[in-house]
């Protein structure tokens, strides 16, 4: 998913604690469920921050973890950008889905049905 990310934003989208939050969701949900989940955190994501981004709540930023990783004496601007934490929506995805997976998993299955016929 991280190449994905830097093909697409030219710079890294995802951090080493979201590779241990995936990792720690595929080992409790198991492999279909896993994905299940992190399809739907993308979704999470994509459905909280858009109106985020349109009403100007989130602002440009430093990279986090940028002012760690500068060599010392090093006064170059530190490149700005907007960061949104996927990690709060990986777990609440997995979360949901532990609570309630036969739910999801049908959900997902007619959401698939439908998107096949619609488009397939």
């Amino acid at each position: 998913m991280d190449l994905f990310g830097r093909v697409l934003f030219r710079k890294p989208s995802m951090g080493l604690g979201d590779a241990f939050i995936g990792a720690a969701i595929g080992a409790m949900l198991g492999p279909g469920l896993a994905v299940l989940s992190f399809g739907l955190a993308i979704v999470l994501c994509v459905l909280l921050s858009i109106p985020l981004l349109i009403t100007g709540a989130l602002k440009r930023t430093a990279a986090p973890g940028a002012e760690e990783d500068r060599a010392p004496g090093d006064e170059a601007p530190l490149p700005q950008g907007l960061y949104i934490p996927f990690g709060p929506f990986l777990t609440a995805s997995a979360v949901f889905i532990a609570l309630a997976p036969a739910w999801v998993a049908i959900h997902a299955a007619l959401l698939w049905q439908w998107w096949m016929h619609l488009f397939g």
